[in-house]
């Protein structure tokens, strides 16, 4: 079958560009022909911009004055990094333009992962994503691993009401978030998936992982917003097993450590690899702790759990979510984690959606 992919597949985010990678790859392991369809979210995309007015713009002219300095020493990294992401999303991803929908119909549309559903990520409800466009009719559109906000007000529950109904299939990546949307579409089974980084075998995050420069044992600390709690229970965990911390964020003028600054997401997997332990807020952070066998913590985030806990409680590993040092570090037992268990209702959902289009 030919299928399309709609997801966050260009923003510079270690998560977003991996689940893509992902779910192209286990696609094509199952024998299909798979591309990324190349719609970008301009506005959503221009935090990743190597260069950005707005960054500098300021009522207060010495505050203007400060950015400027702050640009001119940051715009080195951001370059590296931009191009370190650009390699990886224009080599590792099989491309097509967003017109492809119409020129070259797809048999299957996945709209997924990640949370493409967010629509304060994405400025409001995203066409494209919530399958708001005209496509031929023997095209089946199904959302895979989608996610969206914790909490939205009720007036918004008429909108995603209505969008769901562009959808033949629906999955979502959390529990919570299958609940709440099942109510909003009782007529069509929402199903509860596993991020598509789960998917495909372990072997190919080994084999793709670079080796850090790094000479001495490591705690990798990775956060996707500024916590300064978190970054306090990090440090304090690597103080206690006398490892050097190691720190990464998703930002390039947040803390970063000069070894990790800008590197791929390749080396982003890598860094995680060769790790002693992981802490981190981040979903993605945790998947691949879990992924590579490695000890990690889950910093829980006000009002950010519902995807770690969504992963954790599948896997029976709630005692790794965290709000402080714990007062004994322990090894997580993989002997006791079933990966393959939280798999069957992602491959039954996409069993569904291959044999709907085969009746056809």
């Amino acid at each position: 079958m030919r299928i399309g992919i709609l997801t966050f597949h260009a923003a510079h985010n270690y998560g977003a560009v991996l689940q893509c990678y992902s779910l192209q790859e286990y696609l094509k392991s199952l024998g299909h022909e798979v591309s990324v369809i190349d719609y970008q979210n301009k506005r959503m995309l221009s935090v990743y911009k190597r260069f950005r007015i707005g960054r500098i713009l300021k009522k207060n002219p010495i505050h203007m004055i400060k950015n400027v300095y702050t640009e001119m020493s940051l715009y080195q990294r951001r370059k590296k990094r931009y191009y370190a992401f650009q390699n990886f999303i224009n080599n590792a991803l099989n491309l097509v333009p967003i017109e492809t929908i119409k020129e070259l119909p797809f048999d299957i549309i996945f709209i997924g992962s990640d949370q493409v559903w967010n629509y304060k990520l994405t400025y409001g409800f995203d066409s494209y994503y919530w399958g708001d466009f005209v496509r031929p009719s023997h095209t089946i559109l199904a959302s895979y691993a989608a996610s969206m906000q914790d909490k939205w007000p009720e007036s918004k529950d008429e909108i995603i009401k209505s969008k769901l109904k562009n959808f033949d299939f629906i999955s979502v990546r959390e529990a919570s978030l299958a609940q709440k949307l099942q109510m909003l579409s009782p007529n069509k089974r929402v199903y509860h998936v596993v991020d598509p980084t789960l998917l495909i075998s372990t072997s190919i995050w080994n084999r793709i992982a670079t080796q850090p420069n790094i000479n001495s044992p490591y705690v990798l600390f990775y956060q996707v917003d500024v916590n300064p709690l978190a970054r306090e229970i990090a440090k304090g965990i690597a103080e206690r097993e006398g490892l050097k911390l190691l720190v990464i964020s998703a930002n390039i003028q947040n803390e970063n450590d000069d070894v990790a600054i800008s590197v791929s997401p390749v080396d982003f997997v890598g860094l995680v690899k060769y790790s002693k332990m992981v802490v981190s807020a981040s979903f993605h952070a945790t998947v691949f702790s879990i992924l590579l066998r490695k000890d990690f913590y889950s910093i829980k985030a006000h009002g950010k759990n519902a995807r770690i806990n969504s992963l954790l409680s599948g896997l029976g590993l709630e005692s790794r979510a965290i709000e402080s040092v714990p007062s004994k570090i322990e090894s997580v037992d993989y002997s006791l984690v079933n990966i393959e268990s939280i798999k069957k209702e992602s491959v039954q959902f996409f069993n569904n959606v291959f044999k709907t289009y085969e009746k056809e």
